[in-house]
């Protein structure tokens, strides 16, 4: 799968060794969070799954550890643009919609699906980082 660049890779990030390790740490922490046997009280999606359009958006509905992770995505998404100004939140805003067509063209492939969470979530920790 060909991954666009996004405006968070145009970025000029600093990706020093020491900051690559806590994000590593900070995702693996949070995965083991996720797929631990701890019980939620809510491992549905941030959007509803009475309303879903597309095969990877039904795929996540059907799946605890893909709404699990939709939720994670979408506290660091909402973490990260509290800190920004107006035109930075576009810039995200219009990042997060592209990741969205990037994430739907997997389908029902709950692997690929939670590799792109995966994957956007830690650009959005490394970005959020000071």
């Amino acid at each position: 799968m060909k991954h666009t660049t996004s405006h968070i890779e145009n970025a000029n990030l600093n990706l020093q060794p020491a900051r690559l390790l806590r994000a590593f740490i900070i995702l693996a922490l949070g995965a083991m969070l996720i797929f631990s046997n701890a019980n939620y009280a809510n491992a549905a999606p941030t959007f509803s799954c009475k309303k879903t359009y597309s095969k990877a958006e039904r795929t996540i509905c059907n799946n605890a550890e893909l709404g699990k992770l939709d939720r994670w995505m979408a506290k660091e998404y909402k973490f990260l643009r509290s800190s920004m100004n107006r035109k930075d939140r576009r810039a995200l805003k219009t990042d997060q919609r592209k990741w969205i067509k990037v994430r739907n063209r997997c389908g029902s492939r709950s692997t690929c699906i939670m590799d792109q969470y995966y994957f956007r979530i830690s650009e959005l920790v490394e970005w959020n980082m000071p």
